[in-house]
């Protein structure tokens, strides 16, 4: 008669456990996760927290903090050849250089695990001038 008891328990518990889990499981796929990007600044003291400008072509550089990644558009004025720099600053180093030459809108992208830390951004131009913008941001 225990063992019966004891059965009889254990089947009414399962039940009730049952009865008391979810009726759905989590989607299986995750939702955008938001995370806190460096600040970038220029000598203006601008900051951001993930996408910043537009700042001025020879306009000088725009330090960022970095943690691997970035991108930087030029919107050209007109037709241009765009020399982006990327300087480690506890260095001196350019530790990317790039070259576009064109008057429609373009990416310069940094992806690099090394690099993190303190570091400026130079986009100039030729001609020199007033040659357009460029915003930054994290990828």
């Amino acid at each position: 008669m225990k063992t019966r008891n004891i059965a009889v328990l254990s089947t009414l518990s399962l039940a009730l456990a049952l009865t008391a889990a979810p009726t759905s499981f989590a989607n299986p796929v995750s939702p955008d996760v938001t995370v806190n990007n460096p600040l970038v600044s220029t000598s203006n003291s601008i900051t951001t927290n993930a996408v910043e400008g537009p700042f001025n072509v020879n306009g000088g550089s725009v330090r960022v903090v970095l943690r691997g990644e970035l991108a930087a558009t030029v919107q050209p004025k007109r037709y241009g050849t765009f020399y982006f720099q990327l300087m480690d600053l506890n260095t001196g180093n350019i530790v990317s250089n790039q070259v576009y030459s064109g008057s429609s809108s373009y990416t310069f992208r940094v992806s690099n695990n090394s690099f993190v830390g303190n570091y400026a951004i130079i986009l100039t131009s030729n001609p020199v001038g007033d040659t357009g913008t460029f915003t930054i941001s994290y990828l």
